[in-house]
């Protein structure tokens, strides 16, 4: 009895392997490509998180300004790095279709990032949610459509910095050779 069934569980097991060796392969998902402006066009860029007031960038010249009364210089290198992410980023997987999950994936709180020309007019709209769950994605909406994306690059440490982390970094005091001089401070003695 238990020869019977133990060969019957074979037959079942070898069955079972030929057909699942016999199934054609899944193509992996492909998902057309993004359509993101030509990163040279841009001339602003604004981060309008739903908790604070936005943030604009604008390009004057060659060089990023962080808009304010008076304008500062901006992080070129950041600048720079978030541009980059955004031509570069591809679409892993369609998270949903429809509103309905905007507030577990971050899109109803998220930041509203807009590309802009030199006319103020749009180029490119996404609203940054929460990162995937594999912490290297992001969630994330263009423009109006209902659809929500994993996109491969991490936006939202990227877009949710508070205004002064974009500043650009103080710049280093000219090294001339000569030993710091010594404030009152320093000559001191300490007990």
């Amino acid at each position: 009895m238990k020869r019977s069934a133990l060969w019957v569980a074979l037959l079942i097991l070898i069955g079972w392997s030929a057909w699942q060796f016999s199934q054609p392969e899944l193509a992996p998902q492909v998902y057309a490509p993004l359509k993101i402006p030509d990163i040279s066009k841009v001339a602003a860029i604004e981060l309008a998180p739903a908790s604070r007031a936005p943030v604009h960038l604008k390009k004057e010249g060659e060089k990023w300004m962080l808009a304010g009364k008076p304008d500062v210089p901006a992080n070129e290198e950041s600048v720079r790095h978030l541009l980059n992410n955004l031509a570069n980023m591809r679409v892993v997987r369609v998270v949903t279709h429809t509103h309905a999950h905007d507030d577990t994936l971050g899109m109803k709180y998220g930041t509203k990032l807009t590309l802009l020309d030199q006319t103020d007019t749009a180029l490119f709209t996404l609203t940054v949610g929460k990162q995937g769950s594999d912490l290297i994605s992001t969630y994330v909406r263009i423009g109006q459509v209902p659809e929500v994306l994993a996109v491969d690059k991490s936006f939202v440490w990227q877009v949710r910095r508070n205004p002064n982390a974009w500043k650009a970094p103080p710049s280093k005091p000219h090294d001339t050779g000569e030993p710091a001089k010594k404030t009152g401070q320093d000559t001191k003695k300490r007990p």
